[in-house]
């Protein structure tokens, strides 16, 4: 009886050996496919923002995929435009989208950024509008039926591009023209003003979205819109901001995003606090990328832009890669300065994609630490 109970046992723990190595083999498998399932670069667009990259598609070649569209969300001031602009930038400037048309769509009129500055003279030889009006001026979308047509032109010719809808809020539609047509028209009669209208930019946003993303693959298109942060007065809802547009953007987004100003950046100039720029705080909510919900911070100053370096170095020092207070030790790099030295450096002496490499090989190595050490349910 007595040898039966012990035989029973080393059975027993015979089979707990061998679950605990089928878990590890399990999981060293997983890790082993999440190395082979990352997000193919040639269908990646770059954001503009390496952190922004990895945080939507876990590499750092870009962070939107070809044949989808993404929906940026975010306050005033928070960087939203210059963010898209970035991402034009960024693919002008990358030889895999040598064929692709870049349109940037103003829909509120009001860049005024000097742009060859920012972007460089790549940006400013390949961005255009969508058309060009009878005088010979750019031209943008005013009414959402306009935007159809625009994004009909193109997807007819088959040529793939990368568009901007800078903001989807300026849109209006032309039953709202018609209806202030008659609001108009009433107010000089004296007589009773039209009745209230319905959701028609809406609806028409829901059926726009719904042809785009059937259409866009086919060309290998992207489209990226700008949306404006509204207050919520809804009372039974916790959520304090929405967009306008009704669900659509929501359910035909492969990848969502709400900018906020974490923190203005000040500088002292002629003894006076002066702000050159912003700290701004990104929640990802959806990426069909990799299902995935990500944070990252990004600083963004007026005159310079997306400062990508500098995020790289906060987020290696934040991360425990990179020791120091005032002065910081970059191992690998084999250079000890304080921040802002290190960060000239990197930039004078070219080391900006060693930096990439450590940053992506170090989020690669926390998301396999993430995996769960459990065997796996489906085979």
């Amino acid at each position: 009886m007595a040898k039966s109970i012990k035989a029973a046992k080393a059975v027993k723990s015979a089979k707990a050996v061998k679950s605990a190595k089928a878990v590890k083999k399990d999981v060293a498998k997983a890790k082993l496919e999440m190395e082979d399932t990352t997000v193919q670069p040639t269908i990646l667009i770059p954001s503009g923002a390496t952190l922004l990259n990895l945080s939507l598609s876990d590499s750092p070649e870009g962070g939107y995929a070809t044949g989808t569209i993404t929906n940026i969300i975010g306050d005033s001031s928070a960087g939203k435009s210059l963010l898209a602009h970035s991402m034009l930038a960024s693919c002008a400037n990358d030889k895999r989208f040598d064929k692709h048309l870049l349109i940037y769509d103003d829909v509120e009129a009001a860049c005024q950024f000097d742009l060859s500055r920012l972007f460089g003279k790549k940006y400013t030889d390949r961005v255009r509008a969508p058309y060009i009006d009878e005088d010979g001026a750019p031209a943008s979308s005013d009414t959402i039926q306009e935007w159809l047509i625009y994004m009909k032109k193109l997807l007819d010719k088959g040529k793939p591009f990368v568009y901007i809808l800078d903001s989807f809020d300026a849109l209006t539609s032309e039953e709202t023209e018609d209806y202030l047509d008659e609001v108009e028209k009433a107010h000089d009669k004296n007589k009773e003003m039209p009745g209230q209208f319905g959701a028609e930019k809406a609806k028409w946003s829901s059926k726009i979205l719904a042809y785009l993303k059937q259409k866009l693959k086919d060309t290998n298109s992207f489209v990226l819109i700008v949306s404006q942060t509204r207050e919520n007065l809804s009372p039974g809802s916790f959520q304090k901001k929405v967009r306008s547009g009704g669900k659509a953007l929501e359910f035909y987004s492969s990848s969502i995003m709400w900018l906020a100003v974490a923190e203005r950046i000040t500088k002292t100039v002629n003894k006076k606090e002066r702000q050159l720029g912003v700290l701004t705080k990104i929640k990802i909510t959806k990426s069909r990328l990799t299902g995935k919900v990500r944070d990252v911070t990004l600083p963004i100053y007026y005159y310079y832009g997306i400062d990508d370096t500098r995020s790289l170095v906060d987020w290696l020092i934040d991360n425990g890669v990179w020791k120091g207070e005032k002065t910081i030790v970059a191992e690998e790099l084999g250079i000890e300065a304080s921040k802002e030295k290190l960060i000239q450096m990197i930039e004078e002496q070219g080391l900006e994609d060693k930096v990439i490499a450590l940053v992506s090989k170090t989020w690669r190595n926390i998301e396999k630490a993430l995996v769960p050490e459990r065997k796996k349910r489906f085979e």
